[in-house]
């Protein structure tokens, strides 16, 4: 506070609920997860019938511009309410050739219902080990949601990621977003939470730090 930062944030291991209980006494609510799950090369992709699952090269992900503005208006809206700033294709397309990261998609009938993007590096310290990649957004459009189609997606990406040697699979999300908890908690384990608190500005006064 001295330092004049109202917005605090702290990480939790998702296993002590004692630390959580705690911070969520001290005004702290909780706002992300980070979670985890093996991936085997034995594991076995099943496609779902209609569905196309593909790695994307970079000159055909900007592509997939439509459903990365569908996962931008999702997540503005509520409850997350979250701004993204990057909102045209030929952004996006800047994005993709600048990235380090990998896109996979599901096609049927010739449209991109769902994309998945993977990066080898992640938001924690675990995320940072060799073995494992890490999704850094994904999206499936509303009508294919529930059918079984993304969970096929990434049984596809987890098995070629497999088969490229990486033995784990990562995730961060937020979890004030009820679709994506729902989804990544059913497949994955969370192992941190990121906890925040916004404080009222006016009381800088009594700190000094204005």
């Amino acid at each position: 506070m001295r330092a004049g930062a109202v917005s605090h944030g702290i990480g939790l291991y998702a296993h002590d609920i004692q630390a959580q209980n705690a911070f969520f006494r001290y005004g702290f609510g909780q706002r992300c997860a980070d979670a985890v799950r093996p991936i085997a090369r034995a594991a076995m992709f099943v496609p779902v019938n209609g569905f196309v699952c593909k790695e994307l090269p970079k000159e055909r992900a900007a592509a997939l511009f439509p459903l990365y503005s569908g996962l931008q208006s999702h997540l503005s809206a509520s409850p997350s309410y979250m701004y993204y700033g990057v909102r045209r294709e030929a952004d996006f397309a800047e994005m993709v050739f600048r990235q380090k990261a990998r896109y996979f998609a599901m096609e049927r009938d010739g449209q991109y219902t769902a994309y998945i993007k993977v990066m080898e590096d992640g938001e924690t310290f675990a995320a940072e080990d060799a073995s494992m990649a890490n999704i850094c957004g994904a999206f499936c459009l509303p009508a294919y949601r529930g059918t079984g189609a993304f969970a096929s997606l990434l049984q596809f990406v987890s098995g070629q990621l497999a088969a490229e040697g990486f033995t784990r699979l990562g995730v961060d999300f937020e979890s004030f977003n009820p679709t994506a908890w729902g989804f990544w908690t059913k497949h994955f384990t969370p192992y941190t939470l990121g906890m925040v608190r916004r404080i009222d500005e006016n009381i800088l006064d009594s700190f000094g730090a204005v």
